[in-house]
């Protein structure tokens, strides 16, 4: 019953999970075609900002309704004294995917904010049009390096959290599974 229950919570789990996700970086995709596409706009700017921001509260809504939902459900059905080590093993795995992705949202808001730095300290000392145009080639070179940087860093992340919570969930399923034959 026991292994039922955790394969069932494991998978609405990371359904929600993977949602979440996947909403963040259309969000994310979205802010930064627009501001491709003009990068001056301070409207766009701010739209990434605030959707940096709503990243993060998705982040937070997730590990406040649909996990915690979910897991306050299943543990009236769970014995308590046969899942304490797997729901600590998990509390730490997504503790520390919130924060990376946390610091990568950060990450994130950085590139652009460097870039928006590079752009007004070489408009302020430009003397001519044809001074600028050289340099924004690199600046936007150097964007587009870093955001490729980012971009695998979020593959990474969410291809460990992956394999963990593949992990988890074996490493669960046979430790309640002896518990229950040494319960026999």
């Amino acid at each position: 019953m026991q292994n039922e229950v955790v394969k069932e919570w494991v998978e609405a789990t990371k359904s929600s999970a993977m949602d979440v996700f996947k909403n963040i970086i259309e969000a994310n995709n979205e802010a930064i075609r627009n501001l491709n596409q003009n990068l001056w706009n301070v409207k766009d700017f701010a739209d990434f900002t605030k959707s940096a921001l709503d990243s993060t509260r998705e982040i937070k809504k997730l590990a406040d309704s649909s996990i915690n939902k979910t897991f306050r459900d299943q543990m009236g059905v769970l014995n308590l004294s046969s899942s304490v080590g797997a729901i600590k093993d998990l509390r730490d795995m997504l503790t520390d995917v919130m924060g990376r992705l946390t610091d990568n949202q950060k990450g994130l808001v950085n590139i652009y904010m460097d870039t928006l730095v590079s752009y007004l300290d070489l408009y302020s000392n430009a003397r001519s049009v044809s001074e600028t145009i050289a340099p924004q080639a690199q600046i936007f070179a150097d964007m587009q390096k870093r955001l490729q940087d980012h971009t695998l860093q979020m593959v990474n992340l969410f291809d460990s959290l992956n394999i963990a919570m593949s992990d988890w969930v074996e490493k669960s399923v046979s430790r309640i599974t002896s518990e229950e034959k040494k319960e026999q």
